[in-house]
């Protein structure tokens, strides 16, 4: 199988309905600091033509480099469907892994009261799992900075690491794992 990472089979992408007043700057802020604390949402690739190194390399920018769009669609009658339309075209069009921003994002407002949370990116940079965590990181900074709090992260890989070593390591996992080798 040849991988084509130019083709609308790498899109990986949510909506998030939001059917609440939404701050936007305060959205696009919780965007922001998300964003900045990890660095595959900020990666792009550059092509090289060297004879002597690797076809491409991958860029980390020090910049927040995902594109935040707001959309304010007018009054439809079923604006859920509206979205999720719209969201399809938007979503799963093909990702120019050279040339634009790999992670966008859309805030979609009808009304004061009825707003979603499009994101869409390439493979490359999240999958399926990946893509639900950033928007509830997303999501759990928005809650923070609304209230008036700092935005902590969750994210303590090394005691992670360590919990799940503890539980991996059981005599019951080892002895599952020697009788299959």
């Amino acid at each position: 199988m040849q991988l084509r990472p130019h083709t609308r089979q790498y899109a990986v992408g949510y909506r998030y309905p939001m059917h609440f007043a939404v701050d936007r700057g305060l959205l696009r802020q919780a965007i922001h600091q998300v964003n900045m604390l990890n660095m595959a949402l900020r990666t792009r690739f550059v092509l090289c033509d060297l004879p002597w190194a690797d076809s491409c390399y991958q860029v980390i920018s020090h910049e927040d480099t995902v594109l935040v769009e707001n959309l304010e669609i007018p009054r439809v009658e079923n604006p859920d469907q509206f979205v999720n339309e719209h969201f399809d075209r938007w979503c799963y069009r093909t990702h120019d892994i050279f040339g634009e921003p790999l992670v966008r994002l859309q805030i979609v407002s009808c009304g004061d009261d009825l707003n979603w949370l499009l994101f869409s990116t390439h493979h490359i940079i999240l999958d399926g799992i990946g893509g639900i965590s950033y928007l509830q990181k997303i999501l759990r900074c928005y809650e923070a900075l609304a209230a008036g709090q700092p935005y902590e992260t969750q994210e303590h890989y090394a005691e992670y690491i360590h919990e799940n070593r503890s539980e991996m390591d059981t005599p019951e996992t080892l002895a599952y794992w020697r009788e299959r080798s």
